[in-house]
């Protein structure tokens, strides 16, 4: 990699204007501390039948990956560590035991505390410490990365990056080298103490696929401490190779002895092994007390685990002696059969001491999604388990979950003054890729100021079986001039279905499908993924239509109709100028709603990115341009497919947030007064910008640590903002700007970056 080099702006002007640069530079940022929430789990839920819902606002849990560790500092490993592959999300449940049983309450903030994690991720303690470390995929592709546990506070979940690249040493011969170890994104490896010497060692599929890899941990013997030092060991372990067609294991010794003679120099590189890898996941532990780990593979498109028992058969050590693909049938219970791609994990969820077996699958798309985490109890010991079969949805049958891809609405079901929460959903997964939409409906029967929701319907209306296609997003609002909340619902065909409500008043909603919104005697058709939302946005007394799409961009409908009968007029796809909110791959997926604090209108949009996007200088005119207000203000990732509604839900006068994402549950945020004023300081941190001075553009040189689609700001001397809106991909076309010296300023999640900059 070349060198830059920075050339300092402050040598080119007076002592005077380097002062002002200082100050600039030391300048809080009061907006953005305006709008603060915090996660809760204190406002209750309910099912029909009045019992609790004890983990309501989870978000929902589609892909789980699971580990134990110690997240409130108590000494026990009795918390729960949950990565959903759906998402990238991260959620922490505290473990308490009590009479023999152990439950599991989830702590929204201990689950916010954790670095970015994408793809795959177990938590392993490598450094012997007593504090399980971050083990997942790295940013660098091909590769593991280990995030060191630094937690010193039961309350403050700390991670230190310790290594982005896990390396290994490799001999064949007269070959030797040291490089990464591979690992897909798509798997899940299995890293264990193989050798029982103290330290982690790793099972992982090789590069061109087929074929496990041990790597052996050489730390305690090499530096006397736990470490990462390793060394490749056996690069065909169990002597089988994973068939190319399907899931079946291939152990023919021919084949095998003439292919594991071949081995890839550079495994990170992604050619010269054969077919890529397509995607497996490795369980492993010993489990016929023989000193030797079996493997338990998953595979992608595949319902079943396959059960691999390991053998020391004389001169072919470590080679499968016996296969099942009916695990764990073998061990008395009924066999894995989820739809699809599982992945094996072997941890003490009950608290007894022996670890149990839980199975999610590894897929984020298209998958099982409402009962996709099956538990079985170990009712004998770690290395000659016996199994029982417990549940299909643990956590799950615990929280607030329609299956994926969840949109909340605000609604007075029954017409009782208090709010309350209809939400839309992708729907439960089918199988073939089919899902069922649904509407769920949580009815209020707390107060203004202290909420209580209850799960009354989670099938409202029956929309599947009503032409209502998956992601159903709705909105409410007197459309008719009434009295009473009409319904409308976009979803992924891109139209909007319009309901009308005919309740007698005080009487739960009635709604009666009309048929699709019209403009210009034609249904209203935005593409894909229609975010339909109603607010009187130039101020006449009719509601207006902004509809958001898969693109990202608003569309804005005109009401040129009457309060009683509407008549909607496309003005522009592009409201506020915004062509694409946060575009992902040129998905954008906006779902907007527009709310006012304090006198002043906002819009926020939440994206497929699982950011929440607040503007101002709120307009209709087809030339207005919206001020980015915050990059996800509130302090909220969702992980993927964000939709969020804001209201003050407990009467204190801060705006709360309900979001719905991937998950297909919902998330409760409320309005913190502690943080929601305005003399709160960020500190600074150096933005370090190049060419500096420059002429057209500004390229950003860490962008390895500020979040994709950060919010910037360009600040003149005097200390007026002249430009403002989001990275993309590190540069900030600057054409536009006259000659002169300025203060960037990027805020990427809690971060806030400054940097002097002069234009040439």
């Amino acid at each position: 990699m070349n060198s830059v080099a920075f050339e300092n702006p402050l040598t080119l002007i007076s002592i005077p204007m380097r002062k002002i640069l200082a100050f600039l530079l030391l300048f809080p940022i009061y907006g953005y501390a305006q709008f603060e929430v915090v996660p809760t789990v204190v406002i209750p839920a309910h099912y029909a039948d009045g019992s609790a819902i004890k983990n309501p606002w989870t978000g929902g849990l589609n892909a789980a990956q699971i580990s134990m560790f110690d997240a409130d500092m108590d000494g026990n490993e009795d918390d729960i560590f949950v990565f959903d592959k759906a998402g990238n999300r991260v959620l922490v449940y505290i473990g308490t035991t009590s009479g023999g049983q152990r439950t599991y309450k989830y702590h929204p903030k201990l689950s916010k505390q954790f670095p970015p994690i994408t793809d795959w991720a177990l938590l392993r303690d490598f450094d012997c410490d007593g504090k399980r470390d971050i083990f997942t995929y790295s940013p660098a592709g091909g590769a593991f990365a280990v995030y060191r546990n630094t937690t010193s506070s039961p309350d403050q979940l700390s991670f230190e990056l310790d290594t982005e690249v896990i390396e290994s040493f490799y001999e064949f011969n007269s070959t030797q080298f040291t490089t990464n170890i591979y690992v897909s994104s798509q798997d899940v490896p299995a890293i264990f103490d193989f050798d029982d010497d103290g330290d982690l060692d790793i099972l992982t599929f090789a590069v061109g696929g087929g074929f496990v890899e041990l790597h052996l941990n050489y730390s305690i013997e090499n530096e006397g401490v736990c470490g990462l030092d390793f060394a490749l060991k056996n690069k065909c372990y169990g002597r089988f190779m994973e068939g190319s067609e399907n899931n079946g294991i291939i152990q023919d010794p021919d084949i095998i002895a003439s292919t594991c003679n071949f081995n890839v120099v550079d495994p990170k590189r992604n050619g010269g092994g054969g077919a890529r890898h397509v995607g497996s996941t490795i369980l492993a532990f010993d489990a016929n007390q023989d000193d030797l780990a079996e493997i338990i593979l998953g595979d992608v498109t595949y319902f079943n685990m396959t059960y691999l028992e390991n053998n020391d058969r004389g001169d072919q050590v470590d080679s499968v002696g016996y296969v099942s693909t009916t695990f764990p049938s073998d061990f008395g219970t009924i066999q894995v059969d989820i739809d699809n791609f599982p992945a094996g994990f072997y941890e003490d969820i009950n608290g007894d001491g022996v670890n149990d077996l839980i199975v999610g699958v590894n897929n984020h798309n298209v998958a099982e999604n409402k009962n996709s985490i099956w538990l079985y109890h170990n009712e004998g010991l770690n290395n000659l388990p016996e199994f029982e079969f417990q549940k299909d949805n643990f956590l799950q049958d615990e929280t607030i979950d329609a299956g994926s891809g969840s949109a909340p609405a605000l609604f007075d079901y029954n017409q009782d003054g208090l709010i309350d929460i209809v939400f839309g959903s992708r729907g439960e997964f089918l199988g073939q890729g089919s899902y069922l939409p649904t509407l769920t409906v949580l009815m209020n029967e707390g107060s203004a100021e202290e909420p209580s929701f209850k799960l009354i319907d989670d099938n409202w209306l029956d929309i599947g079986n009503l032409g209502v296609e998956q992601y159903v997003h709705p909105h409410f609002a007197d459309l008719d001039n009434d009295g009473d909340e009409d319904m409308i619902l976009g979803d992924a065909s891109g139209v909007v279905h319009y309901f009308r409500n005919d309740a007698a008043p005080g009487e739960n909603a009635n709604m009666t499908l009309i048929g699709l919104l019209q403009t210009d005697g034609e249904g209203i058709d935005v593409g894909q993924n229609s975010a339909p939302t109603l607010y009187d946005l130039n101020g006449d007394g009719l509601l207006d239509l902004t509809v958001g799409e898969r693109n990202g961009n608003l569309n804005y409908f005109e009401n040129v109709g009457t309060a009683e009968e509407y008549a909607f007029n496309l003005v522009t796809d592009t409201l506020g100028g915004l062509s694409g909110v946060a575009q992902n791959y040129f998905v954008g997926n906006s779902g907007p709603q527009f709310f006012e604090h304090e006198g002043e209108t906002f819009l926020a949009t939440g994206n497929e990115n699982g950011k929440i996007f607040t503007y101002t200088n709120i307009s209709a005119s087809p030339d207005a341009e919206f001020e980015l207000y915050s990059n996800y203000a509130f302090d909220i990732n969702g992980g993927k497919r964000v939709k969020a509604v804001i209201t003050d839900i407990d009467g204190d006068n801060l705006p709360d947030v309900i979001v719905g994402h991937v998950g297909g549950g919902l998330e409760m945020y409320v309005g913190d007064l502690a943080s929601s004023t305005l003399d709160r300081v960020e500190k600074s941190k150096t933005l370090e910008l190049y060419p500096n001075p420059g002429a057209t553009e500004i390229r950003i040189a860490n962008i390895l640590q500020i979040e994709s689609n950060s919010p910037y700001r360009i600040f003149s001397i005097s200390g007026n903002v002249v430009q403002s809106g989001l990275t993309t991909s590190g540069v900030i076309d600057v054409t536009q700007l006259s000659s002169g010296i300025y203060i960037v300023e990027v805020v990427s999640g809690r971060e806030v970056y400054r940097g002097k900059w002069v234009k040439k």
